[in-house]
Parts: C-alpha cells; structure tokens; sequence
C-alpha cells in the first residue's frame, strides 16, 4: 500500500475477549485509507489465531508475532514496521468510534497539527462515563502549547495534567518515533506518560477536539491493584528518564516532584501487593528514596489545600522514609 494516511497499532497480549470489537471498529471506518497493525506480544490465548484470521481477511491488516516483551516494546515494533503519515495506538480491549478516522483527517487538513487530542468515553460495568479534559478545543501553536498546556503537563497544584495515555491521540510519525523509541522498556507504569511528555515538548503544533471518539474499557483488574516485585526499580528508571527530559524546564520542575510523589506512592501500593511488607520491601524502599530526586520530590512537592488525596500520599511517603532512616 502506497501513501498510507494512518497507521493504527495494537499491541496484543491475552485479549481474546475483547480483540474482535477492537478490530472491528477500525475496520468499520468511514475512511478507508489506513493500516492495521496487530503486534502478537507472546500471547497464550487465541489471539494470535484471532489477528491471523483477520490479516487473511484484509490486506491492510498486518500481524506481528514476537516473543512477551510489554506494551512499550510492542508498540514500537508496530511503529517500526508501519507505513502510515500519521500514527494511532488503540489498547487491545477498547475501541473507537466509526467516524475516528474521517474527523481526524478533516482536522489534519485544515490545520495539520503534529499531534491531534480528542476525547474519550470511560466504559465501566455497562456504562459510559464521559470524560472532560478541561482542556478548550481548538489548534495550539507552539507559543500557545507553552503558555497553555505546559502549566499541567506533568501536573499543577490541584492534581490535574494533560491526558497522559498515548490513545485518543493521533501522532506525525516522525515525531511520536522519535519519542516513542527513547522510552525504556522497563517502566511498565507511566511509559504512556513519558512518551506523551516528550512528544509535547517537541511538538510545534497540537489540536485539542472534544468528540469523544475512543472507548477506554475499565475492568475490575488494574494495574493500581496488581503487583509487581520490580516497582521500585521501575519508578526510579522512570523518574531519572523524567528528570532528563525536562531538566531544562523550569516551568516543569515543580510538577515533576508532584508527579513523581503520585508516581513513588503508586509504585509502594505495587511493590506491596506482589511481595508483602517484608524485609526486601524495606530495602528497595529505602534505595528509592534515597535517590536525591525521589528525596526532593517527597520533600518539597507543594499540593494545593484543596488535593487533600495526594497530599495523604505525601505524609504517608513521609513517613515511610522517616521510618526505615530509623531501622
């Protein structure tokens, strides 16, 4: 296929469930002029057979087996094996409205912009919950991005931030592979965020669009109550990539030790559900906050009075590193 508008990725991993509505929805567009690219990262369910079945069927389906390296990984591969101007990512569970595609090339040529924002439905137990980013709809110069959406980038006083999930947005490609590929495999919470951050920063251009034209499926699982023995080592990965990204903002420094408040207390809930609160916890905790970035950000991440939740948080990371400096 020769000019390819869009390239759509899925990564795929154990999603026989829902991978047929996903797919489905790309292939009902009412645009036609895209690729479908279906990343297989290692799955032991019927999904391989699933994305075979359909790149059979359709010549723009593409299918990729590879062995389980994560999401980040997957969709890098689907990145480097696509063709497409402009770059979507679409979670293996949700999906998108019909008319995604169309609206998003009305948009890009009237205004090309480097990235494309739009809104998205919360799916929930049956029901939709629309979601409303506060952000005002229209195109963003460059002059506008750094007046207007680096304020919240990361996260301002009240908790809020620009949409961090790299869904529900439509990439240049030579800009989302730039950032794409810099995000480290390792970080398996918040490796979205740091490539959406990166992506901003160095984008000219951005359109905002309230349609709400993704889906995002929200099951009793997520990762806030999974487990993962490597939390602590994959949150100090993610703040040192952080730092490194916006180390010459100063507009970004203060959110950067809110985020990274959030991010460390995300990290403990983790840690704790995989291995207990056991000697080794204790450990890696205290190895964490030692690190002089994690120290400050506990330390000086100011929260409005009204962010009572987080700054919970704050006390509660306090504590813990007053605790352990005692041990």
């Amino acid at each position: 296929m020769d000019n390819v508008m869009f390239s759509i990725i899925v990564p795929v991993y154990n999603a026989q469930k829902h991978l047929e509505q996903c797919v489905d929805s790309v292939l009902n567009q009412t645009y036609f002029n895209f690729e479908l690219i279906l990343v297989d990262d290692g799955s032991i369910d019927s999904s391989p057979s699933i994305c075979d079945a359909y790149s059979n069927q359709d010549k723009r389906i593409k299918t990729i087996h590879q062995e389980n390296k994560g999401q980040t990984s997957a969709r890098k591969k689907g990145l480097e094996e696509s063709i497409g101007k402009y770059i979507l990512f679409l979670d293996s569970d949700d999906w998108i409205d019909q008319d995604t595609l169309k609206m998003s090339s009305s948009i890009i040529e009237k205004y090309t912009p480097d990235v494309l924002v739009f809104g998205w439905n919360e799916y929930r137990n049956g029901n939709y919950i629309e979601i409303d980013s506060c952000l005002k709809e229209g195109f963003y110069r460059r002059q506008d991005i750094e007046e207007k959406i680096l304020a919240s980038l990361l996260m301002n006083e009240n908790g809020l931030f620009f949409p961090r999930a790299l869904w529900a947005k439509v990439y240049k490609r030579e800009l989302i592979i730039e950032n794409l590929n810099k995000v480290p495999e390792i970080i398996r919470n918040g490796e979205d965020m740091c490539c959406v951050v990166n992506t901003i920063l160095h984008a000219d251009s951005l359109y905002i669009c309230k349609n709400q034209m993704y889906m995002y499926r929200i099951e009793n699982e997520s990762l806030s109550k999974s487990g993962d023995e490597f939390a602590f080592k994959r949150c100090k990965v993610m703040a040192n990539f952080l730092n490194e990204t916006i180390i010459e903002n100063e507009t970004l420094k203060e959110q950067y030790n809110r985020l990274l408040v959030q991010q460390m207390y995300s990290a403990a809930v983790r840690m704790h559900n995989a291995i207990g609160f056991n000697k080794r916890f204790i450990e890696e905790y205290k190895e964490l906050v030692s690190d002089s970035l994690c120290k400050e950000a506990i330390n000086c991440a100011y929260f409005s009075k009204e962010n009572r939740k987080l700054r919970m948080k704050q006390r509660i990371l306090k504590f813990g590193m007053r605790l352990i400096s005692s041990r």
